[in-house]
């Protein structure tokens, strides 16, 4: 079937795990509606999970932004037409050349409520977590006994992700030294590292970072889709992942919501656990 999506590169790691073998063995065409489509694609190209998916379609980047402007001028450098904005939806569909009749549609933040909601209801996990098509197809890289860690991006500027200080470094370098372990870091720009053991890699292709990730020991780092896909298979012990929200504790507690769905299969416990507005143990 052909398909219409609009994802971050995070969003696109939690989503990949809730949907099921049928929905990805229907998907014959992606019609990605957001810029990080090009970045996403490459995790598709022999993915054994997605055995029909034969083509994509993306916007040009620069129609893309002349239209983000139209709506968001904000959103401008990270453009997107989710479906649950009809404007926005009704634009990406018109950059396609398509009808909504035409077309299944993922609605993400959609997909996401539901599966929060199957959480809050008591559904069994197995039902709707499915595990990552990533790191199931992820290759072994050159890099072993490792520790990733995956410094916050610089290319667009946030307030809703972490920052890294003195402190958290000062924690990388003594797991280091305790574990024996190195650490493979990943940036999107040249950084001073406090570190002893390290090596630096500058925006690495998307492949490689997956498969670092599937095969480190620990994660450590800023709340990102490294950090996502890093739960899907390390154990609450062996994830540092450090967010911008001081309350974060509480709101777990309260709501777990969405972030219980980015970090499946992990429960709220296991989370308030491993993210925290801090890099370190509990």
């Amino acid at each position: 079937m052909k398909t219409y999506i609009s994802t971050g590169i995070g969003d696109m790691m939690a989503l990949d795990a809730v949907m099921s073998p049928e929905e990805k063995e229907s998907i014959t065409e992606m019609y990605w509606a957001s810029r990080f489509g090009s970045n996403l694609i490459p995790l598709f190209e022999n993915n054994s999970e997605y055995p029909n998916l034969i083509k994509h379609h993306q916007i040009d980047d620069e129609e893309g932004k002349k239209a983000m402007a139209t709506l968001d001028p904000v959103a401008v450098p990270f453009w997107h037409f989710r479906p649950d904005f009809h404007p926005n939806f009704e634009i990406g569909l018109k950059l396609f050349g398509i009808e909504d009749e035409e077309i299944q549609v993922i609605n993400v933040i959609e997909r996401f409520a539901h599966v929060c909601n199957d959480i809050k209801t008591g559904v069994n996990l197995e039902e709707f977590y499915f595990g990552s098509s990533f790191i199931k197809n992820a290759s072994q890289p050159t890099y072993s006994n490792y520790i990733l860690f995956h410094y916050p991006t610089s290319t667009r500027p946030r307030n809703d992700i972490a920052g890294i200080d003195s402190d958290d470094w000062k924690f990388v370098e003594n797991l280091s030294k305790e574990t024996s372990k190195s650490v493979v870091v990943i940036s999107d720009h040249d950084i001073e590292i406090p570190l002893s053991n390290y090596e630096l890699l500058v925006n690495p292709d998307i492949k490689l970072i997956i498969d670092l990730v599937a095969h480190c020991d620990y994660y450590a780092g800023c709340d990102s889709f490294c950090g996502i896909l890093s739960t899907k298979r390390l154990p609450k012990e062996k994830i540092y992942m450090k967010t911008h929200d001081r309350n974060i504790k509480s709101n777990l507690k309260n709501n777990p919501g969405y972030l219980h769905c980015y970090f499946l299969p992990h429960s709220p416990e296991d989370i308030m656990h491993f993210y925290k507005p801090y890099i370190g143990e509990p």
